[in-house]
């Protein structure tokens, strides 16, 4: 395999992330030349990459949004875990997160524990509603999202729980869309 070559090239990441808001800007930074580590979970790894249309293949969802990105798997709840981890860090100049806010700190690799294994660590942290607020305990999903905007109750009602100005645009994809008309996808 050849070296990675981009502006990005010699700039080492490491990500603890899933779903799209949390995989594909370290994709992006592989493309451009970083190196990037993935840390998956012993049991399974990332949930996309069961999320397959074609029984037996991998998934694309999975595959397209971790392109060029390398995955180890290590247990990150357990001390050897984030011993590994932690040597990983040390090499990294970047770190990116995307768990509930407070569930990094909670277990050993927020950044403040971080920073005392790299000083010169940009540490990333992706959450779906902030790390304060009323919502800031939930997981930032896209269907959270849609059903605290008031768009998962316009396909089935035909309008939303919002204004019609936010929603205005949703509301007419979904009414004209292929599958509301006929109930089948094209």
């Amino acid at each position: 395999m050849s070296e990675k070559w981009g502006p990005l090239q010699g700039v080492k990441v490491v990500s603890c992330s899933t779903a799209q808001a949390g995989t594909v800007p370290y994709m992006l930074m592989a493309d451009l030349g970083a190196d990037v580590i993935k840390i998956e979970t012993p049991d399974g790894g990332d949930g996309s990459r069961r999320m397959t249309v074609l029984p037996g293949m991998p998934s694309t969802f999975f595959e397209t949004n971790n392109r060029g990105v390398k995955s180890v798997t290590l247990n990150l709840k357990s001390p050897e875990g984030r011993a590994i981890l932690h040597k990983l860090v040390a090499k990294a100049d970047i770190f990116g997160q995307n768990f509930r806010p407070g569930a990094a700190e909670k277990n050993g690799f927020g950044w403040e524990e971080l920073r005392k294994v790299n000083p010169k660590l940009v540490y990333v942290s992706i959450s779906g509603y902030g790390t304060r607020g009323p919502n800031g305990h939930l997981p930032g999903t896209d269907s959270m999202a849609q059903a605290l905007g008031g768009i998962a109750e316009a396909p089935r009602s035909g309008r939303a729980s919002v204004p019609p100005s936010t929603t205005r645009t949703a509301s007419r994809w979904c009414s004209s869309s292929p599958a509301r008309r006929t109930g089948r996808m094209p």
